[in-house]
């Protein structure tokens, strides 16, 4: 879970609505975030919309960084792969915009390590 407390709301050096937020990890980490608003968006709403997410967007993080240390382990120095050759398109396919029948089909050479 992760909770969200706003801490205060100041004026930026532009004039502009700060909003201070911290942020509670699950693991009792705290993160402070800043958002600023306008005379045009600034609304307690807004606000609200805005806390809830940035918590989900944090979870989402927390959430992938645990996922990509389960996949740490996962041996992967031992792939390898060799290339001799590769397609290149040197003029692209160009289709009707209406039919969308190809009027110029691509056209493609081989390049090798030769």
């Amino acid at each position: 879970m992760i909770k969200a407390k706003v801490l205060k709301l100041t004026i930026d050096e532009n004039g502009n609505l700060k909003v201070e937020t911290e942020y509670t990890l699950s693991d009792n980490s705290k993160h402070i975030g800043h958002t600023r608003y306008n005379t045009f968006n600034f609304s307690r709403e807004n606000i609200a919309k805005d806390i809830k997410q940035h918590c989900e967007t944090l979870m989402r993080k927390v959430y992938m960084l645990k996922r990509h240390i389960e996949l740490l382990p996962t041996t992967v120095n031992d792939l390898t792969h060799e290339c001799t050759s590769v397609e290149v398109v040197i003029q692209r396919e160009i289709k009707d915009m209406i039919t969308g029948v190809i009027t110029q089909p691509k056209k493609t050479i081989i390049v090798d390590d030769k």
